[in-house]
């Protein structure tokens, strides 16, 4: 007898006794558990669940800026105020859920309902990179006239330049550091990247990686990668197949803030005791704000309450933070996300 499928779960009589394997996890997201991101957690103070509560404003305070005075007898001293800024921010919300047929543990000897449930995190962390990555496509895509010049001086674009021109080199990071960030370019500390990107820079020995020493005495390399002193994180996510090219995100340390919020049931179970002889459900749900430093969220092209990945990647529910009569921006270079276009 050969395989045969139910529900979608291969089933061999005469090899398989149970499940034993996993399919490995191919995506890594480590890039979550990075210093780009810092937890927010009195923002949820400002969201009631269930109530509508999906956006709200953040104050920014601004700096002290105006020309000085000559300090002479007889010149008047002038008063400027202090400017402030707000950031708009908003709720993402998500749910997923699986289910598995009591039939299915009778004919596979497996019961899967654990396993799915063991995996959920898992899935989430891909879930929430997916809409991270929206953002970013959203916030470069801004358009507006006080906010396309962040566009433009946060892009280093080569894919178009002819020959090894379009590829990484060992000045690449380092030129759309400076010119994203000016004097504070070293404050971009970790490269996001594709590892096609990473194998590419290490060919041309500019990927470095940290040592250690082993319990025998030797010294090996640890799988902690650094090019032009920024962390390395690889993530096979950042190409487009359309265009061919490959986008590098340099971030700093908390580009974004981020927290989770309350949701009246996070995870909930039900049986469905006669559909095809009995079906065990698990349900799942979040709420969480990613707020890139900066940069507001419009929400000028939402339908919903929550927004979708497609629209989190439209510029036009993008902006630069302004001031109170939305005449300035805070200053672009404070701005630590910036991103490298290439084809490799």
């Amino acid at each position: 007898m050969g395989q045969s499928i139910f529900d979608n779960k291969i089933w061999n009589p005469q090899v398989f006794d149970r499940y034993r394997e996993r399919v490995p996890l191919i995506r890594t997201n480590a890039i979550l558990t990075s210093g780009a991101f810092r937890r927010r957690n009195e923002w949820a103070s400002k969201f009631v669940d269930q109530t509508g509560g999906n956006r709200a404003t953040v104050p920014y305070k601004g700096i002290l800026g105006g020309d000085v005075d000559n300090y002479d007898g007889v010149t008047n001293m002038s008063s400027d105020n202090l400017d402030t800024f707000s950031q708009d921010i908003t709720v993402i919300g998500r749910m997923k859920g699986w289910q598995e047929k009591d039939f299915t543990m009778s004919v596979t000897g497996e019961d899967f309902v654990p396993e799915i449930a063991s995996q959920v995190n898992e899935y989430y962390d891909n879930v929430n990179i997916s809409d991270i990555l929206a953002i970013l496509k959203g916030m470069f895509g801004m358009l507006g006239a006080l906010d396309s010049p962040f566009v433009t001086s946060h892009t280093h674009d080569i894919s178009g330049e002819a020959g090894e021109g379009s590829r990484f080199n060992e000045t690449t990071i380092i030129t759309a550091s400076q010119k994203a960030a000016g004097q504070n370019m070293n404050s971009l500390t970790l490269a996001w990247m594709h590892s096609f990107v990473v194998a590419n820079l290490t060919k041309i020995a500019v990927v470095e990686y940290m040592k250690y020493t082993d319990i025998n005495g030797f010294t090996r390399n640890a799988p902690i990668a650094t090019v032009n002193g920024r962390t390395v994180i690889m993530d096979d996510r950042l190409y487009d197949a359309n265009t061919g090219n490959y986008t590098s995100y340099l971030l700093g340390d908390n580009a974004f803030d981020y927290t989770d919020l309350p949701v009246k049931n996070p995870s909930s179970t039900s049986r469905d005791e006669e559909a095809n002889g009995g079906i065990d459900k698990l349900h799942t749900r979040q709420r969480k704000i990613y707020a890139p430093k900066g940069i507001s969220y419009t929400q000028v092209a939402q339908g919903g309450l929550s927004p979708t990945a497609s629209e989190l990647a439209l510029g036009v529910n993008w902006e630069v933070i302004k001031n109170s009569d939305r005449t300035s921006t805070i200053d672009l270079r404070s701005i630590p996300i910036a991103r490298i276009i290439s084809k490799g």
